[in-house]
């Protein structure tokens, strides 16, 4: 939260009139009042003095003091700067005299500072939370010096100005004040120098500031911290070495009666170090002194990581970290270390810990010296099992064996707030992060989802095949998944948004007992009885690292909190290690680029140069290797890659990986030997091999046909709509330009280079010339004034959409402003118009004419001088989606179309009559396959009106190419198809296009593989089903290299081609199959219609996981969509109805009713709120996917419906008849079936559960459909 202007009044209030009580202490320029609201809160109030201020510098800095958010810098809360004006004389003459009140209001810290803690080496403080106030004061300063752009020098740092919190973390008080005073008083005022033991000779002496300044002061508080107020004075009267041996020395004599071994050895080694550094800092010529990056780094080259074995008498214990101290909390079954048996948790707000027993006693002590019993009560019958707390509220949650949650608010006395009956054992209990007012349980074979405000679980997390004794939540950008671990030696990944399975992740060889996500690195811990901790890396969940301490089985893991240290519970005691996760290093991306040839260069920009690399599998990346420019802040550079990783979107270029190295030469300065640093940045960016927009930019007749451009433009606009709106905060693009768009190999626009900015320091940003790109993409506010907006990208986007629309040349930008607007739109229009009416007329012309017309209007609104009439992006969006017309084709360019063919010669299958297959055996063992498609250098002429295919055998299952305008047919006849629904509507058997493959299931029990590429050509043929006269269904795994089967009256097979089609896995369906098919959204599962219910299996196991039912007759068909995040699916039966279902709660939402007989055929469409039903009545109902009402009937008068697929990446829908296949653009949907009225018959029934029912009624007009436009229309 940023710091709040707060009323002078209101200061006085809450210090009680700057009252004596409350006054904590006096400096140079102000007097520290503790300050009380309320409600309780507590604050620090400095009163500044008025003398000596450069009062417009004082406002000016405080955008610098916002930014100082360091854990051991203490915070700035608000300010006070009021002008009160009051009458008197001035020279003997009336006039207004100025008062300035001024303030700083600052966290309060109410062990107040460091200089009360002052000891020597024989008593005190002991050495761990002195090493912890040095190590956090150098982080602060290392804040200050290098990470706060520009530096902030502190000029008075003593142990008056560390304050110390609850916690003894130390905060650097007083930072920056320097920064207020003129620069004449900066130098001379004896205030602002503080106590002269402190401050260097330089400064005493010569008035000289520079950082190693505050390094001085930071070696004389080290010193007063190790050995005392009169430690400095000692490191004087002695030579170095015997001034560290001798405080080693001290510090050795009081640690050693209660440590010993590798423990002790480490406490005297960081002694020592802390103490030599200090002393280097304390060095009178200043270059002699090191910085604080040197100083972190042999602090922590130096530090032990105390990675000794603790050995334990009875280890097996569940633990806690402290959330900000460096304890763990530890716990036997045999009671010893002061804490019986079972679980045990800090509550750090309070002080406490807390302790769940086997009798069913909580019992919660001070941890406070001395520990101290705060509570005692009995919270279940027998053994408490695991416990939670709350990370705001008053809670802590507590489990017994086999029996109820319980929900406990230590305001109110410990009392019982809520239960939850749990129904089985509950292994480990965790509240959700993100949203606090729910907790996950691990439960026997699944995962709970429960709210505390509810007394049922929200959802489950299925999918284990044993226990679940473990949990974990983590967070990926700002998505909150989940990982679970089993006894069935896995671990699984779960997306908490979409409740499935996203990874399993396997290689432990026995049971997994314990799951951890570490909270500073991207890294999951999962731990097992097969004695190893293995290390998954939380981005890609690849395996990184395998722990083998050789302890005996794993008990538990931990992550101290701010640190790269783990904690590793064994059957042997505790292992205390560090995890080293590097960055992609240098050196690899030398070796993927061949060193960054010139072959390998792909462009290169004001701040970069762009190389493709190729990794070793064959994968490629675009490696950016940024210049080393003092443009750059790098410590910006570095922290805002989380943001940049959290850019996710299919009109953004991927950011996956970067690399930011400083590596260490010998060199010379001044003729003296000196380390100098190399720093290598770079961006890895999935790689695009279509180039950018800029290569594809034309005005001439031969160029990028219009629904190409059409999909650019407004793919770029979504990309822009996603960086200025839903990222936060924002990230202005300020170069967007044809150049900074590139393309994939369909043709989708991704934004790149974005948010570069957001890393060029301020007082750069509003003048480089680097960042600003090519002049015209400009607007004149930012030429003319620096003012920068997110206006600023809407004027690029306009350019870049004219340039588009009319090209880069005389036609486009520049002619926009030789004329009207509207003589420029009309030109551009008509110019468009000549080109497109040669391939096509009526209706799909003129919607055509008005994308072109709607897109060249709103480029010159976006170009508007005045940025206040530019519109933003959503309302560009929301313009181009209402003027839209729902178009029944979009053609691909025949330059850029791929098509079954081995040379670069355009060519289309045959369009008049559908091209076939015949892959009819002629006799055993031998085939004849003759392809009788004739092939047309020519594009047929493009089709506006439905098309009626004839088929001679029309009963067919249907498939569609994912990325290709391809349909593949089949039929009982042995007949197989390959149609472009480019220029003629066609669909299938199974494409396998990772392969270019479609494969085909006959009527013998053969599954035979074909490459579609010309001539097609057989790949492979195999006996599927041997006791089958037919394969029934077939359908293939969308990332994996599988394939399932069904054959009639047969077991379903799932087939790995990776292992030349070996049948890795059979299950019974007991019954007739009718259509399988993979879940979209947990692939690992498939559902099969079967007999008269819809079964859900895993692949991993070979009995179903459940079933849907509630038809009264065969269900034949299924399909499963999505409506919000949530999966469903819609089922088809002979009773005539079809049904929704809620996948997650498994369970009948929703009937269909109206059709006259049975239903043969169901589809969800991909781009609409569309379902639709076919049946043996030789109709096509169509029914909102929202709300399930009837929006329209198809009835072609071609016989029986058997198959309905929706072309993907298109609005048109084939529909199978026996008389032939059908296809109809999406206005054909409501031209050819009027939609329903609350009268109709035919309206949908609810399936009432126990909330009602799921959907509510449609608003609006009842005539009008939510096809509206060919988009989605919201409700």
């Amino acid at each position: 939260m940023n710091p709040t202007n707060v009323p002078y009044q209101l200061l006085k209030e809450i210090t009680d009139g700057f009252s004596e009580e409350r006054k904590l202490g006096k400096g140079g320029y102000g007097t520290v009042y503790k300050g009380e609201h309320k409600n309780g809160d507590k604050i620090a109030v400095k009163i500044l003095h008025t003398e000596g201020f450069d009062d417009n510098k004082f406002n000016n800095e405080f955008g610098n003091l916002m930014m100082a958010n360091h854990t051991n810098i203490i915070r700035l809360v608000g300010y006070c700067y009021e002008i009160k004006y009051t009458t008197g004389l001035a020279k003997g003459r009336l006039a207004l005299i100025a008062t300035i009140d001024r303030a700083l209001c600052f966290e309060y810290m109410p062990r107040g500072s460091l200089e009360n803690y002052l000891s020597d080496e024989d008593d005190g403080l002991d050495w761990p939370i002195r090493y912890k106030i040095i190590k956090g004061t150098c982080e602060g300063l290392k804040h200050l010096h290098v990470e706060m752009n520009p530096p902030i020098y502190h000029l008075d740092l003593k142990p008056a100005n560390i304050l110390l919190d609850n916690n003894m973390v130390p905060k650097i008080a007083d930072f920056g004040l320097s920064r207020f005073i003129t620069e004449e008083k900066t130098m001379i005022t004896k205030n602002l120098v503080g106590t002269l033991p402190y401050m260097p000779r330089e400064y005493i002496e010569r008035k000289e500031i520079s950082n190693k300044l505050d390094i001085f002061s930071l070696g004389a508080v080290m010193l007063d911290i190790i050995a005392g107020p009169t430690g400095r004075f000692r490191s004087t009267k002695i030579p170095s070495l015997e001034f560290t041996n001798q405080v080693q020395g001290k510090w050795k004599n009081r640690l050693q009666t209660r440590r010993n071994g590798p423990l002790l050895e480490a406490y005297c080694q960081q002694v020592k170090t802390c103490t030599e550094i200090a002393l280097k800092c304390l060095e009178i010529d200043r270059e002699n002194r090191p910085n604080i990056l040197e100083i972190i780094n042999q602090i922590n080259e130096k530090e032990d990581i105390i990675g000794e074995i603790i050995p334990m008498k009875h280890p097996d214990f569940p633990r806690d970290v402290h959330p900000s101290e460096p304890w763990i909390l530890t716990s036997n079954m045999f009671g010893s270390v002061d804490i019986l048996n079972c679980n045990t948790q800090f509550i750090a707000r309070k002080q406490w810990f807390v302790v769940g027993h086997q009798d069913g006693f909580i019992r919660v002590y001070t941890y406070e010296s001395p520990v101290k019993q705060v509570k005692r009560f009995k919270a279940h019958v027998w053994n408490i099992t695991t416990l939670d707390v709350h990370p705001t509220e008053p809670y802590l949650l507590s489990i017994g064996s086999q029996d109820q949650i319980k929900l406990w608010d230590w305001n109110k006395g410990w009392e019982c707030i809520k239960t939850f009956d749990l129904h089985g054992l509950a292994y480990q209990i965790k509240f959700n992060p993100k949203d606090t007012h729910k907790f996950a349980i691990a439960s026997l074979k699944d995962a709970q989802v429960w709210n505390i405000r509810s007394s049922r679980h929200e959802f489950t997390l299925s999918g284990h095949g044993y226990i679940v004794s473990c949990l974990d939540y983590f967070t990926r950008g700002n998505q909150l998944y989940m990982i679970t671990g089993s006894w069935d030696k896995t671990a699984k990944i779960w997306d908490c948004q979409r409740r499935t399975c996203v990874q399993t992740l396997e290689g432990h060889t026995d049971c997994i007992t314990c799951v951890c996500s570490h909270p500073d690195l991207p890294i999951l811990l999962t731990g097992s009885n097969d004695e190893t901790v293995r290390l998954w890396n939380s981005i890609t969940f690849k395996l990184e690292g395998v722990l083998d301490f050789e302890l005996g089985q794993v008990t538990a893991i931990i992550c101290l909190k701010g640190s790269k240290r783990v904690v590793i519970g064994h059957d042997a005691g505790l292992v205390i290690t560090e995890i080293r996760h590097e960055k992609p290093a240098y050196q690899l991306l030398e070796e993927i680029t061949d060193g960054f040839s010139e072959e390998r260069k792909l462009g290169e920009g004001g701040y970069g140069t762009v190389y493709k690399g190729k990794h070793k599998n064959g994968d490629k990346i675009a490696v950016k290797i940024l210049h080393d420019t003092k443009d750059f802040d790098d410590k910006k550079l570095q922290n805002e890659f989380g943001n940049l990783m959290m850019v996710n979107h299919p009109n953004i270029v991927q950011l996956v990986g970067y690399c930011y190295e400083i590596k260490h030469t010998h060199g010379q300065v001044k003729g003296r030997p000196v380390l100098v640093a190399t720093i290598h940045k770079a961006l890895c960016f999935e790689y695009m091999p279509r180039g950018s927009l800029e290569n594809y930019l034309s005005d001439k007749v031969d160029g990028l046909d219009w629904p190409i451009r059409y999909k650019i433009i407004k793919g770029t606009c979504e990309g822009l709509k996603h960086l200025h709106v839903e990222m936060k905060p924002p990230i202005y693009h300020l170069d967007l330009k044809p150049a900074n768009i590139l393309l994939d190999n369909n043709m989708v626009p991704k934004i790149a280079d974005f948010g570069l900015s957001r890393f060029i320091t301020e007082d750069k940003t509003m003048t480089t010339k680097t960042l600003v790109g090519t002049i015209t993409y400009l607007p004149r506010e930012y030429i003319e004034r620096k003012e920068i907006s997110n206006k600023l990208d809407i004027f690029s986007l306009g350019v870049v959409m004219l340039e588009i629309i009319a090209g880069p040349g005389p036609t486009g930008r520049f002619r926009s402003t030789e004329i009207p607007s509207q003589e420029f739109t009309d030109q551009v229009l008509g110019n468009w118009k000549t080109r497109l009416e040669t391939g096509r007329n009526g209706s799909l012309l003129e919607a055509y004419c008005q994308q072109v017309k709607t897109c060249t209007e709103i480029a010159l609104k976006c170009m508007e001088t005045d940025r206040v009439n530019r519109p933003n992006i959503v309302e560009i969006i929301n313009q181009i989606n209402e003027k839209e017309a729902i178009i029944g084709e979009l053609p691909i360019d025949h330059a850029l179309e791929k098509l079954p063919s081995h040379n670069n010669e355009s060519v289309t299958l045959e369009s008049k009559l559908p091209s076939h297959l015949n892959l009819n055996e002629t006799k055993e063992n031998h085939e004849a396959d003759h392809h009788n498609s004739s092939c047309s250098k020519e594009k047929e002429e493009d089709r506006e009106e439905d098309q009626i295919i004839p088929m001679e055998h029309p009963d067919v299952p249907i498939d569609v190419h994912p990325s290709e305008p391809w349909i593949l047919t089949s039929n009982m006849f042995g007949s197989v198809d390959i149609l472009n629904y480019n220029t003629l509507v066609i669909t299938a058997a199974k494409f396998i296009a990772r392969k270019q493959w479609f494969v085909v299931g006959h009527h013998d029990g053969f599954i035979r593989v074909y490459t579609y590429e010309s001539p097609v050509k057989q790949v492979k043929r195999f006996k599927a089903h041997a006791w089958s006269w037919t394969i029934t269904t077939l359908d293939v795994h969308p990332t994996e290299p599988y394939l399932l089967s069904v054959g009639s009256q047969d077991q379903i097979k799932l087939w790995d081609w990776n292992k030349d089609w070996e049948c890795i896995r059979t299950f019974d369906p007991h019954g007739v199959a009718y259509q399988i098919k993979f879940n979209p959204k947990d692939t690992h599962k498939f559902a099969v219609a079967s007999l008269m219910d819809a079964q859900v299996w895993n692949i991993r196991s070979s009995r179903h996981e459940f079933t849907l039912s509630g038809h009264v007759s065969i269900v034949d068909c299924f399909d499963f969509f999505t409506r919000g995040n949530q999966l469903y699916m819609i089922t088809g039966s002979w009773d005539k109805t079809a049904k929704i279902w809620d996948c997650q709660r498994r369970t009948c939402v929703q009937t269909l009713e109206g059709h006259t007989d049975c239903i043969t055929c169901v589809c969800s469409h991909p781009d609409l709120p569309i379902l639709l039903t076919g049946s043996n009545d030789e109709t096509v109902r169509l029914w909102n996917a929202t709300t399930f009402k009837l929006e329209g009937v198809l009835d072609f008068e071609l016989g029986k419906v058997t198959a309905i697929v929706c072309l993907k990446g298109s609005k048109r829908v084939a529909i199978g008849h026996d008389a032939g296949l059908e296809t109809l653009a999406s206005e054909g949907l409501q031209r050819s079936g009027e939609p329903s009225s609350p009268g109709d018959d035919h309206e949908s029934g609810p399936c009432r559960s126990a909330d009602g029912p799921l959907a509510p009624e449609a608003s609006g007009d009842p005539g009008e459909s939510d096809l509206i436009g060919g988009e989605r229309n919201e409700t």
